[in-house]
This record gives structure tokens, C-alpha cells and sequence, in this order.
């Protein structure tokens, strides 16, 4: 299984265009817990686990790395309904918001 941080790295280097273009990324939960393990249902309590630790670690406006150095900045949002859980235990944010510090 793969940590938070390393799944984050990988959708950010799929998203590269777009980052570059807009200067953020929105990353739902389920896209991260589904880069973390390919049978992310599964492995949910395991997952939900490690993405609130993590989580914890970087609460709203801190600052977070990604693998190429870049610095972004932290927040939280949500859905209508988020379907696979959140960020933090008994809450409603299942989007990240990584905001590109220039």
C-alpha cells in the first residue's frame, strides 16, 4: 500500500497541465485512497486511517511539498455528499485543496 504523500505526488504528476495552467488542483478522497491501494474499498478503514494522520499533519493554510520541491498551500473543502469518508473523523471535508505557492 502506498502512503498519502506518495499517491498525492502521482496524480500531481498526471495533472501536470492543468497545475501548471490554473496554479491549483482539487483531489477528491477516493482519488487519493485509489492511488494508495487498487482495491481502495477493500482497504478503506486502513486508508481512512492514514488520510486523517496525514491530515493532522497538515491541518488548513500549511504549507505541504511536493516530491520536485514545490510548495503548496493546505485546505479542505466538500462535496454534496462525500461518498468514501473524510479527511477528518466526523467531518464533512472530502476534497483537498492544494493552492501552488509562487
Amino acid at each position: 500500500m502506498r502512503k498519502v504523500n506518495d499517491a498525492i505526488n502521482e496524480i500531481l504528476a498526471e495533472e501536470e497541465y492543468f497545475l501548471k495552467r490554473d496554479g491549483f488542483i482539487l483531489l477528491r478522497i477516493q482519488d487519493i485512497a485509489r492511488k494508495m491501494h487498487p482495491h481502495y474499498w477493500k482497504h478503506r478503514d486502513k486508508i481512512l486511517r492514514e488520510i486523517h494522520e496525514w491530515a493532522e499533519q497538515h491541518p488548513t493554510h500549511s504549507e505541504w511539498t511536493d516530491k520536485k520541491g514545490r510548495k503548496y498551500k493546505v485546505g479542505y473543502g466538500e462535496q454534496m455528499h462525500p461518498i468514501y469518508g473524510t479527511f477528518k473523523e466526523n467531518g464533512d471535508t472530502d476534497i483537498l485543496e492544494l493552492v501552488r505557492v509562487r
